[in-house]
């Protein structure tokens, strides 16, 4: 017998940054071989959040997991399961998410999902999943990053992009019609070496040698410990991937690009996103930046940028919001819903 799937949507949000701020200037000022102009002109950032020392990606996936527990007025008991995405988790092993878990008092299923930049995208179609065929009622996403503790702050190709931070939402049954209406997700491992942490892995174990840092270029000292990127491949992925995703994310849940009425992407370079919208012919005012605050928080991007577009009241009730995330993998991710953060 077919069985009937229930509509699941965002019924609480949460997010949480770090207090403090580490400018451009300041950048310049530790040494790095950079400039506030090249950083503005070419990503689109001003100023990025660093976590305090001995604080951990638990520890802010907490902050924002209890802010969105209360949004959505809940308690920890009411959970059935926590999923935490991350680029830099506590441990190798145990999953954060059981970190959190106990933190939160909360009694119920929790384990970690690894998918970088489009992850609380994955993270929310997996939970969407689990809701919607009843299996559980209520499940809690949460994308946390402690980038600042994976990079090498002498690599000026890297450190500029990024800050931390932790954005949570909570899933459950909303009325039918609205909530998640349609996903895309995809990768492609040809490009797995465009973003890379390439130590500390079972390819490459932490030696001695293999946590040194050396200088590889001008201005880029970093150890295989530290994060990578190649520029110019994520610019043209992300030129390639975002249209593709956004459209498919749309056909899957039944509309067309311009019929979707706000944007809420991953903040990995202002200026990029900002050209793919254009050559879409999506106009800016239906998407929302805060990079220029907060950097690139890789997981937590989306859900925090969504949290503060709710906040300010450019999101409605009913209105059709697209989320998407792309980075590492290279994967990405778009889930398309109509709005609504009430569960019936």
């Amino acid at each position: 017998m077919h069985k009937t799937l229930r509509a699941t949507g965002i019924t609480g949000l949460g997010a949480y940054l770090p207090s403090q701020v580490v400018t451009n200037e300041d950048l310049v000022a530790s040494g790095l071989e950079t400039s506030h102009e090249w950083i503005w002109q070419k990503i689109g950032i001003r100023e990025r959040r660093l976590a305090a020392p001995g604080e951990a990606t638990s520890d802010m996936a907490i902050k924002a997991a209890q802010r969105a527990i209360a949004d959505a007025g809940i308690t920890p008991a009411d959970l059935d399961l926590i999923i935490v995405t991350s680029m830099n988790f506590d441990y190798k092993t145990p999953a954060t998410a059981a970190i959190v878990q106990h933190a939160l008092g909360a009694r119920c299923a929790a384990f970690d999902l690894g998918s970088a930049c489009s992850g609380f995208v994955y993270a929310c179609a997996v939970a969407s999943k689990f809701v919607q065929d009843g299996m559980m009622n209520t499940v809690l996403v949460i994308g946390s990053e402690h980038n600042s503790s994976i990079m090498s702050w002498q690599d000026r190709t890297t450190c500029v992009y990024f800050g931390d931070g932790a954005g949570a939402a909570v899933i459950q049954p909303v009325k039918a019609g609205y909530g998640f209406l349609g996903f895309d997700l995809g990768a492609d491992g040809s490009g797995a070496d465009a973003i890379m942490i390439p130590g500390g892995g079972s390819r490459l174990p932490a030696t001695a040698e293999t946590v040194e840092p050396v200088q590889v270029d001008r201005g880029v000292t970093r150890s295989p410990q530290h994060f990578t990127m190649k520029g110019r491949e994520v610019f043209d992925f992300v030129q390639r991937t975002l249209p593709l995703t956004l459209e498919q994310g749309a056909e899957a849940a039944g509309f067309s690009l311009k019929e979707i009425d706000y944007f809420v992407l991953h903040q990995a370079n202002r200026w990029m996103v900002a050209e793919s919208l254009k050559r879409m012919g999506i106009p800016l005012h239906k998407t929302y930046f805060n990079i220029d605050r907060y950097g690139n928080m890789a997981s937590a991007s989306v859900p925090v940028a969504l949290w503060e577009a709710r906040e300010e009241g450019c999101i409605a009730e009913g209105q059709i919001v697209a989320l998407s995330g792309f980075g590492a993998g290279l994967a990405w991710g778009t889930a398309v819903l109509r709005w609504s953060d009430r569960a019936i």
